[in-house]
């Protein structure tokens, strides 16, 4: 094993503290022969198109679409038995877990389907489609090869299309943070797994204060999610214990990162997302306040929402 991370170049995190959930092997050897493509036209991005609200389709770098900890989540689903057993939900990992035991005579196990509702699986499969937009998708092994999105792909066509202000991760990034304290080297690496250029680069900082002020102060942000609630009401929840339809969980999602960013301490401000929870404890309305003024309460309302990293 150790043999095969080193050989893999894998990365996860800096100084002995790691990203968490997020991890990555062979990223930079990867991402250098396909942005060399794309520069030399042997690789073509598709463009992004338009949403239904006559913006750009948003891509994992929008600031309407990232939460806490971006660009640290995949497509793939997988299944899980009773017992402990993963493969991917594909062909081949579907029959290498059913097979029934000849000699017991058990039946095949039961399967849970294993995915992650955020970012990537949240922008393809969820906002996309929604707002009226097509990620860009290739043959996949994951999917019996059959077209299917992917981190990769998704943070090229962001590296591709995107318009400022454009979302990198910040130094508040939960993932990156060392102990409690901003760590560059450890964000940079992180960067570096999903094609993004190191702080200093470009003239990005990975300032903490005006990531939070972009997701939560400028129109192209969180604002953009509460412009478009007519079409995100009509849109299914991620998970509909947890928030009743699309709008309430970006919703949801909004008022969590803006606390386990900081922002408030960053900026001087009050959380401008307040939540409304139903009988049940589900997220069933939200209003968004301009930073720095006073936010309504709505009827009901839901304390801060805490999120753990990667949700």
């Amino acid at each position: 094993m150790r043999w095969a991370v080193r050989q893999g170049n894998c990365v996860n995190g800096a100084h002995k503290s790691i990203f968490g959930q997020f991890a990555y092997c062979n990223a930079m050897a990867f991402f250098g022969q396909a942005n060399q493509r794309v520069q030399d036209g042997t690789l073509k991005v598709p463009p992004l198109g338009v949403a239904k609200d006559g913006k750009p389709c948003p891509t994992t770098r929008d600031f309407s679409v990232v939460d806490q900890d971006q660009s640290d989540n995949v497509v793939t689903h997988y299944i899980a038995t009773g017992d402990g057993q993963i493969a991917q939900n594909n062909k081949a990992g579907r029959a290498a877990l059913q097979n029934p035991d000849r000699r017991t005579r058990t039946m095949a196990p039961k399967f849970a389907d294993l995915a992650n509702g955020s970012d990537n699986l949240l922008l393809t499969a969820f906002i996309d489609p929604a707002l009226g937009c097509a990620p860009w998708t290739l043959p996949n092994q994951s999917s019996d090869g059959e077209p299917s999105a992917a981190l990769p792909l998704d943070e090229l066509s962001a590296m591709a299309g995107q318009r400022a202000p454009i979302a990198l991760l910040p130094l508040n990034n939960p993932m990156t943070l060392n102990g409690n304290r901003p760590d560059a080297d450890k964000t940079n690496l992180f960067r570096t797994g999903v094609n993004q250029g190191t702080i200093g680069g470009g003239g990005d900082d990975g300032d903490g204060a005006t990531y939070c002020r972009n997701m939560f102060g400028d129109p192209a942000g969180i604002q953009r999610v509460f412009d478009d609630q007519a079409i995100f009401v009509g849109a299914p929840s991620v998970d509909p214990n947890m928030a009743t339809n699309l709008f309430t969980f970006l919703a949801m999602r909004a008022n969590g990162s803006f606390t386990e960013l900081r922002c408030g301490n960053l900026l001087g401000v009050r959380n401008p997302v307040k939540l409304t929870m139903d009988g049940n404890g589900t997220v069933s309305d939200a209003t968004l306040t301009p930073l720095g003024q006073t936010p309504t309460s709505p009827g009901n309302s839901a304390p801060a929402t805490t999120m753990t990293a990667g949700s």
